[in-house]
Formats: structure tokens, C-alpha cells, sequence
């Protein structure tokens, strides 16, 4: 688990330095949360279609790249603005 939090942040903040790019950041976490998943399903034993797996894992995908944007938009400073 350890390493696959390990490679969300490196990725994000990959996706996060790159913002002058389309698509917007939140499509890249998501592109790049799925793919880390799908890649977890497979390693283990999952032989879904992809077009299945993205479907079954969406909403963890969804709430995992909002929540890596948020630790982004700390890491930041973005965030504070919102905060009272």
C-alpha cells in the first residue's frame, strides 16, 4: 500500500508542476489513480475487461484524485484562501 501511495505523490506532483497542459489536473490524477488500480487489479488476478474494471473502481478514483488535488492545493497554499 506504502508504495502505491509512493507513486500517487510523485505522480501528482508530476501532474501538478504541469499545469499549462490539457487536460486539467484533476483528469490527470484521475488518469493517473486508474491507472495505478488497474494495474493492482490485474497484479492481482482480476481478468475484467478494462472498460469493467474503470466502471467498478470509478467513484474510488473520482475520490482519490479529489483528495490528492487537495494535498496539492495544501502543499501550496492554494487551499488557505478558502479557510477562515
Amino acid at each position: 500500500f506504502r508504495a502505491l501511495l509512493d507513486l500517487w505523490e510523485s505522480g501528482a506532483l508530476a501532474a501538478d508542476r504541469d499545469t499549462a497542459t490539457d487536460p486539467p489536473r484533476l483528469q490527470r490524477l484521475e488518469a493517473l489513480v486508474l491507472s495505478t488500480l488497474r494495474a493492482s487489479a490485474r497484479a492481482a488476478g482480476v481478468t475484467l475487461p478494462d472498460d469493467r474494471v474503470r466502471d467498478l473502481l470509478q467513484m474510488d478514483v473520482t475520490l482519490n484524485a479529489q483528495g490528492i488535488a487537495a494535498w496539492l492545493d495544501r502543499q501550496t497554499g492554494a487551499g488557505r484562501a478558502m479557510r477562515p
